[in-house]
């Protein structure tokens, strides 16, 4: 992953745990994403979430980031 992904990750996992819930996924969509992003948080996490425990790693995390900036 790019510096410039990791600090994003980083800026928004909230609580450091190394992973995004959808809370905080839900916290980026109303920040960055509002009237550009129409799904739910948590259905855009259940499509990323290759590993299925309900978060979202870094690198599931970057996948997402390069789906919704196409």
């Amino acid at each position: 992953m790019s510096a410039e992904s990791v600090d994003t990750f980083t800026l928004w996992d909230r609580d450091g745990d190394g992973r995004i819930s959808v809370t905080e996924l839900e916290a980026l969509i109303r920040h960055v994403g509002a009237g550009r992003i129409d799904e739910p948080a948590a259905d855009l996490l259940a499509a990323a979430d290759q590993d299925g425990d309900g978060f979202l790693s870094p690198a599931e995390f970057r996948v997402l980031l390069d789906f919704l900036s196409r």
